[in-house]
Protein backbone atom coordinates (compact mmCIF):
# COMPACT_ATOMS: atom_id res chain seq x y z
CA UNK A 1 0.00 0.00 0.00
CA UNK A 2 2.63 2.07 0.53
CA UNK A 3 3.83 1.77 -3.23
CA UNK A 4 0.89 2.57 -3.78
CA UNK A 5 0.18 5.82 -2.06
CA UNK A 6 3.60 6.97 -3.38
CA UNK A 7 2.48 6.62 -6.68
CA UNK A 8 4.93 3.73 -7.46
CA UNK A 9 3.68 -0.18 -8.85
CA UNK A 10 3.76 -2.47 -5.82
CA UNK A 11 6.39 -5.45 -6.08
CA UNK A 12 5.57 -8.60 -6.64
CA UNK A 13 7.38 -11.76 -6.40
CA UNK A 14 7.00 -14.88 -8.38
CA UNK A 15 4.05 -14.84 -10.93
CA UNK A 16 1.51 -13.28 -8.51
CA UNK A 17 -0.66 -16.03 -8.41
CA UNK A 18 0.37 -17.01 -4.66
CA UNK A 19 -2.74 -17.70 -2.61
CA UNK A 20 -3.32 -16.27 0.32
CA UNK A 21 -6.40 -16.35 3.39
CA UNK A 22 -7.08 -12.96 4.83
CA UNK A 23 -9.53 -12.18 7.32
CA UNK A 24 -10.38 -9.10 9.26
CA UNK A 25 -9.57 -8.40 13.15
CA UNK A 26 -13.27 -8.09 13.80
CA UNK A 27 -14.09 -11.70 12.56
CA UNK A 28 -10.58 -13.13 15.07
CA UNK A 29 -12.71 -11.20 17.52
CA UNK A 30 -16.12 -13.13 16.98
CA UNK A 31 -14.51 -16.44 16.72
CA UNK A 32 -12.66 -15.84 19.71
CA UNK A 33 -15.99 -14.76 21.50
CA UNK A 34 -17.51 -17.77 20.02
CA UNK A 35 -14.68 -20.25 21.59
CA UNK A 36 -15.14 -18.66 24.67
CA UNK A 37 -19.03 -18.97 24.88
CA UNK A 38 -19.44 -22.69 24.00
CA UNK A 39 -17.96 -25.51 26.56
CA UNK A 40 -17.48 -27.71 23.39
CA UNK A 41 -14.34 -25.28 22.39
CA UNK A 42 -12.74 -26.37 25.56
CA UNK A 43 -9.15 -27.16 24.85
CA UNK A 44 -9.59 -27.89 21.34
CA UNK A 45 -7.71 -25.73 18.04
CA UNK A 46 -9.89 -24.20 15.16
CA UNK A 47 -8.53 -22.27 12.28
CA UNK A 48 -9.58 -18.80 12.13
CA UNK A 49 -9.27 -17.37 8.66
CA UNK A 50 -11.79 -16.98 5.85
CA UNK A 51 -11.22 -19.56 3.86
CA UNK A 52 -11.32 -17.94 0.75
CA UNK A 53 -8.43 -17.60 -1.85
CA UNK A 54 -7.28 -14.47 -2.83
CA UNK A 55 -4.30 -14.44 -4.76
CA UNK A 56 -1.22 -12.05 -4.22
CA UNK A 57 -2.06 -10.31 -7.54
CA UNK A 58 -5.72 -9.92 -6.73
CA UNK A 59 -4.56 -7.74 -2.92
CA UNK A 60 -2.78 -5.58 -4.83
CA UNK A 61 -5.34 -4.64 -7.49
CA UNK A 62 -7.93 -4.60 -4.90
CA UNK A 63 -5.95 -1.99 -2.82
CA UNK A 64 -5.02 0.56 -6.61
CA UNK A 65 -8.32 0.27 -7.04
CA UNK A 66 -9.80 1.53 -3.40
CA UNK A 67 -6.91 4.14 -3.69
CA UNK A 68 -8.33 5.45 -6.66
CA UNK A 69 -4.95 5.00 -8.67
CA UNK A 70 -4.38 3.09 -11.70
CA UNK A 71 -1.03 1.30 -10.95
CA UNK A 72 -0.25 -2.31 -11.88
CA UNK A 73 2.22 -4.30 -9.85
CA UNK A 74 5.43 -4.86 -11.31
CA UNK A 75 6.07 -8.89 -11.22
CA UNK A 76 9.26 -10.12 -10.93
CA UNK A 77 8.96 -13.50 -11.62
CA UNK A 78 11.64 -13.83 -8.59
CA UNK A 79 11.61 -16.70 -5.68
CA UNK A 80 12.11 -15.66 -2.29
CA UNK A 81 13.71 -18.71 -0.01
CA UNK A 82 11.19 -19.88 2.44
CA UNK A 83 8.08 -18.35 0.49
CA UNK A 84 4.90 -20.63 0.83
CA UNK A 85 3.08 -20.74 -2.56
CA UNK A 86 0.03 -20.96 -0.98
CA UNK A 87 -1.69 -20.37 2.33
CA UNK A 88 -5.49 -21.37 3.17
CA UNK A 89 -7.44 -22.36 5.70
CA UNK A 90 -9.13 -25.10 6.36
CA UNK A 91 -12.35 -23.98 8.01
CA UNK A 92 -14.79 -26.91 8.33
CA UNK A 93 -13.86 -27.56 11.86
CA UNK A 94 -14.93 -23.76 12.96
CA UNK A 95 -18.00 -23.62 10.91
CA UNK A 96 -19.55 -26.94 12.04
CA UNK A 97 -18.77 -26.69 15.97
CA UNK A 98 -19.09 -23.29 16.83
CA UNK A 99 -21.50 -21.75 13.66
CA UNK A 100 -18.46 -19.51 12.94
CA UNK A 101 -18.62 -17.43 9.55
CA UNK A 102 -17.13 -14.49 8.85
CA UNK A 103 -18.73 -11.09 8.41
CA UNK A 104 -16.32 -8.52 7.02
CA UNK A 105 -15.32 -9.60 3.36
CA UNK A 106 -11.33 -8.89 1.99
CA UNK A 107 -12.63 -5.52 0.04
CA UNK A 108 -14.81 -3.82 3.27
CA UNK A 109 -11.51 -5.60 5.02
CA UNK A 110 -8.83 -3.30 2.64
CA UNK A 111 -11.44 -0.32 2.87
CA UNK A 112 -11.05 -0.15 6.75
CA UNK A 113 -7.35 -0.44 6.44
CA UNK A 114 -7.26 2.02 3.42
CA UNK A 115 -9.25 4.90 5.64
CA UNK A 116 -7.16 3.87 8.72
CA UNK A 117 -4.02 4.71 6.45
CA UNK A 118 -5.00 8.18 5.20
CA UNK A 119 -3.63 9.60 8.88
CA UNK A 120 -0.19 7.73 8.33
CA UNK A 121 2.82 8.44 6.56
CA UNK A 122 3.34 6.34 3.63
CA UNK A 123 7.40 5.03 3.53
CA UNK A 124 8.28 2.68 1.05
CA UNK A 125 10.91 0.82 2.07
CA UNK A 126 10.88 -1.50 -0.94
CA UNK A 127 14.54 -0.61 -1.82
CA UNK A 128 16.25 -1.17 1.20
CA UNK A 129 14.21 -4.28 1.81
CA UNK A 130 15.09 -5.87 -0.97
CA UNK A 131 18.63 -5.15 -0.11
CA UNK A 132 18.66 -6.63 2.75
CA UNK A 133 17.28 -9.77 1.10
CA UNK A 134 19.59 -9.95 -1.84
CA UNK A 135 22.28 -9.37 0.92
CA UNK A 136 21.09 -12.55 2.81
CA UNK A 137 20.81 -14.87 -0.36
CA UNK A 138 17.22 -14.52 0.36
CA UNK A 139 16.39 -13.57 -3.07
CA UNK A 140 17.88 -14.01 -6.59
CA UNK A 141 19.74 -11.14 -8.61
Amino acid sequence: MSRIKNGKPPIIFEDGLQARDFISVHDIVEANMLAMSKPGANYRAFNVASGRVTTVLEIARTISGLCGKKIEPEITKKFRKGDVRHCIADTGRIRKELGFRTRVSFEEGMRELIRWSESARALDLVEKANAELKAKGLVEG
